[in-house]
């Protein structure tokens, strides 16, 4: 479903439709708002908006404009026609010597303001009746008597007689318009012919005002959710098309992007010469309005293009890699890699240095701002400096932790660049090298286990028959000696191989970490005396001390008692096969830093003539005679087991005293 929604034509087409159309709405609320703000009074107190401040502003406007555009045309030699002491002007011509050559300048007068303005005896005017009569007199009656809105000033009497019903028209005794009229020295006669435009348009915007109130305004940020709904949506679902996966792009759409930003700065450009053109007159004027819809509506059309293509090339990752400037400095920089990559480090350094220094000399001895660009250029330095050490510290760590033995880890490439990119390529190699070595040792060691497992049952279901007749011929009376004494030879053997294949089993298991562990505490003294009780008459038979330190106060491991017991008993049996008769055994239990360490020592009968790593190795006993009982996997399954219950286990042989320690955490 959200798939369809992305790729459905229907709804972009809706979304790029209504998008311009709630921008336009937006600004227009948004003007509107401005514009009630400002004239918040006189929308709510005037009742038309000839009343208003603006209006009177407007036409205040509309007179000094005239006003002044006479002085400047009867300053300058103007060609008008004439009637009597009338001159009448619908249009106007500035005439202007330059380097003996005349410039005439034609213009037209605001034509929805009808004027008359006397100086002594001369008259200026756009009023049409001038062309019919000279008689100044009947020209004022006409304005005054027959228009709906007029409005005059006298310069003998300082007085404004006026139909206008607004203050700044009647009241304009102190204010600076007032002192602009009375310096011209025109007795001043108007009339609004007609609105214009921006009359017109303030009219149309009072009016309105005065309609809607404030709904504009509560409009805003409903216009403005569904704006940023819309271009959400279009941001999430360019670039999605049917029957296309991921996103599509057209042959538009591999245009580099600075011809996308030519394009625009273009047209903006090219909009802003057409709208200013087309603002000269009276503002806003219908042609511009008209003017300004068109380029609104032709640049949205081609930004949205443009925004459509960039947003294209971020989610395809394409906006920089596309662009010509990226693919010339690519092809530069390629050459500039392939030139120094066959250079010698210590050149290159060499090189670097002397190029520092030169560039330091040379913004050093710039004018004005060489100091500044000389300190942004080592800050740009030192900030290279501190990238390539960041890079060295990534490649330290990661290479730290492979020869921790974590060989799984690989440098990110993308971080490093250089030499120290070659060298982490060096690395990634061996520690993946080591990696498949190790996952090949323990494949081997894997496949080992479930040799030993499955070939260890696989003998026990005949061994166990073996021992089940071996019992039923002891129980048979046999007076041949002979034959007894075959039959307590198999037996022995039998039950030799029966704990070799037990034991096997428990290795397996115990290597291989499959063994169910129940953790709980355990208070060791209690399983020292107690295990020590088990063996004690195997002890004595042997006529072996046992000498313990053990703490007076109660020391508790965390451990599975089952297992620990089968440690000590290990250990235990271990001790009575090779100690020597008549011999001391020591039994110390200390504790260190949380921490509980057991140490069992014993003295060998025999010479050990055998290295600690090679006595933790399976099969292998303290004789390498082989004529003791045993079947050399003790130490190793012990071993094990301390390590499944996190502690650790060392030997140590000093001529013929042989040192067990087991450590484990200490636990409340």
């Amino acid at each position: 479903m959200k798939e369809k929604i992305k790729q459905s034509v229907i709804l972009k087409s809706i979304s790029y439709i209504l998008i311009p159309i709630l921008i336009a709405l937006l600004i227009i609320c948004i003007a509107y708002t401005i514009y009630v703000s400002d004239e918040e009074n006189e929308v709510w107190e005037k009742s038309s908006y000839i009343e208003t401040g603006n209006f009177g502003r407007i036409y205040q406007n509309k007179v000094q404009t005239i006003i002044n555009r006479i002085k400047y045309l009867y300053d300058n030699n103007l060609i008008w026609q004439e009637t009597g002491n009338i001159i009448y002007s619908p249009d106007y011509t500035d005439k202007i010597v330059k380097d003996d050559t005349t410039i005439f300048y034609h213009g037209s007068w605001d034509s929805s303001l009808k004027f008359l303005l006397v100086n002594k005896n001369t008259a200026y005017t756009n009023y049409d009746l001038s062309k019919n009569t000279s008689d100044i007199e009947k020209i004022k009656g006409q304005i005054i008597n027959h228009m709906k809105q007029y409005w005059c000033f006298n310069q003998e009497t300082k007085q404004v007689n006026t139909n206008i019903r607004n203050d700044l028209l009647t009241d304009i005794e102190y204010t600076d318009f007032y002192s602009n009229i009375e310096n011209s020295g025109y007795d001043i006669y108007t009339y609004l012919e007609s609105e214009g435009d921006s009359i017109q348009f303030y009219k149309f915007a009072f009016e309105t005002a005065k309609k809607l109130g404030w709904t504009p305004t509560i409009l805003i940020p409903v216009f403005v959710a569904i704006t940023i709904i819309l271009i959400v949506y279009l941001l999430i679902s360019i670039g999605h098309k049917k029957q296309k996966e991921g996103i599509y792009l057209s042959t538009i759409d591999k245009c580099p992007i600075e011809i996308i930003i030519f394009s625009i700065i273009f047209i903006l450009w090219l909009a802003m010469c057409i709208i200013q053109e087309a603002s000269y007159g009276d503002f806003p004027s219908l042609y511009y309005l008209i003017v300004s819809l068109s380029i609104y509506i032709v640049l949205y059309i081609i930004m949205a293009i443009a925004t459509t293509i960039v947003i294209k090339k971020i989610k395809t990752k394409t906006l920089i890699k596309s662009s010509i400037i990226y693919k010339i400095s690519k092809k530069i920089f390629n050459i500039f890699k392939f030139v120094i990559s066959n250079i010698d480090l210590n050149i290159k350094v060499i090189a670097s240095f002397i190029g520092f220094v030169l560039i330091s000399m040379m913004l050093a001895n710039l004018p004005d701002m060489g100091i500044i660009f000389l300190m942004f250029f080592w800050f740009f330095v030192l900030y290279y400096i501190l990238v390539k050490v960041n890079q060295f510290r990534h490649v330290k760590k990661v290479t730290k932790h492979i020869y921790e033995g974590n060989v799984e880890e690989k440098i990110d490439e993308s971080l490093v660049k250089g030499e120290l990119k070659d060298l982490s390529i060096y690395i990634n190699d061996i520690a993946g090298g080591f990696s498949n070595a190790i996952e090949q040792s323990l494949k081997s060691e894997r496949l080992k286990t479930e040799l030993i497992t499955n070939v260890s049952h696989d003998i026990k279901t005949p061994l166990t028959s073996i021992i089940n007749y071996v019992d039923l011929l002891k129980q048979e009376k046999i007076e041949n000696e002979k034959v007894n004494e075959y039959i307590k030879v198999l037996d022995n053997k039998s039950q030799r191989l029966k704990k070799l294949t037990e034991d096997l089993i428990e290795a397996s298991k115990a290597s291989s970490g499959n063994i169910k562990l129940t953790i709980e505490t355990i208070n060791l003294q209690e399983l020292i005396k107690q295990s020590i009780g088990e063996f004690e008459d195997k002890f004595k038979e042997k006529n072996l001390e046992i000498i313990m330190a053990l703490p007076k106060e109660n020391i508790n491991i965390k451990a599975d008692s089952k297992y620990m017991y089968r440690i000590v008993e290990n250990l235990y049996s271990n001790i009575y096969k090779y100690s020597a008769e008549n011999s001391r055994v020591y039994i110390d239990v200390r504790t260190t830093d949380g921490e509980v360490t057991i140490t069992l020592k014993n003295i060998s009968k025999d010479r050990l003539n055998i290295s600690v790593d090679e006595l933790m190795e399976r099969f292998i006993r303290g004789d390498k005679s082989r004529n003791t009982e045993g079947s050399g996997l003790g130490l190793s399954i012990t071993r094990s087991l301390v390590d499944l219950q996190n502690g650790k286990f060392n030997i140590q042989v000093d001529g013929d005293l042989f040192k067990v320690e087991l450590v484990f955490p200490k636990s409340k």
